[in-house]
């Protein structure tokens, strides 16, 4: 994708500081709003983005579901393409 990288820089340079996330880019806040079945799909070895933020996430958002994925990092659907497809399938029929 010959976008990726300006997209992945321009977003770092509008959401993250020397300090971490710049606080209006978190809206935990606001996820109770989401009126849509959500899944998240999480790897327990992701080093970048911790377990705990996706729970927290999924019990703040009205039924969410968390699919969480042993022997995966950041990225589930290249790492774990065929578990998160039939995740992803499953959830999409219901």
């Amino acid at each position: 994708m010959p976008e990726a990288k300006r997209v992945m820089l321009s977003m770092l340079r509008h959401s993250v500081t020397a300090d971490g996330l710049r606080p209006e880019v978190v809206m935990a806040d606001r996820l109770h709003l989401v009126k849509s079945p959500t899944l998240l799909i999480h790897g327990v070895q992701d080093e970048i983005h911790p377990l705990e933020l996706s729970q927290n996430t999924c019990r703040l958002i009205p039924n969410a579901k968390l699919k969480v994925t042993d022997q995966c990092g950041h990225c589930p659907h290249i790492e774990k393409a065929a578990e998160f497809n039939e995740a992803v399938i499953a959830f999409l029929e219901g």
